[in-house]
């Protein structure tokens, strides 16, 4: 009795420990912006899915304006993605595995940059702007 216990204990704090990195989280999308110039980085935003006020594009109009404040006077051109989902975004863009969601270490509607796994620090997200 005491090891099944101590078996479904053990099996509560993986699941709420470990759920939050593995388990995507509903409800938001990315918007990001990458210069063509340079892949390895760019701008994003997680926003709603519901994309209310048309945030994603005024983010993208953002990024755009002001990616040369965040890189080096890089004015473009640029490639832009709206409304990606943060599973695909992790995946595609950061080159993360299985379901694992980067959206959950940002905070809705700030603007982070981001470089990929490829680039020689390896793949982050770092707030940069409101």
């Amino acid at each position: 009795m005491k090891i099944f216990s101590v078996f479904n204990i053990l099996t509560v704090i993986y699941s709420v420990v470990f759920s939050t990195n593995t388990f995507a989280e509903s409800g938001y999308r990315t918007c990001f912006v990458v210069s063509e110039r340079d892949i390895r980085h760019g701008l994003v935003a997680k926003v709603a899915n519901a994309n209310g006020g048309d945030t994603c594009n005024k983010k993208v109009a953002f990024m755009k304006n002001y990616y040369a404040n965040a890189y080096s006077n890089d004015t473009g051109p640029f490639q832009d993605v709206e409304m990606l989902t943060c599973e695909k975004f992790s995946q595609i863009v950061m080159g993360m595995g299985g379901n694992a969601d980067i959206c959950k270490s940002m905070i809705v509607n700030k603007i982070y940059k981001y470089t990929v796994k490829d680039s020689p620090s390896g793949a982050s997200v770092k707030f940069w702007h409101n």
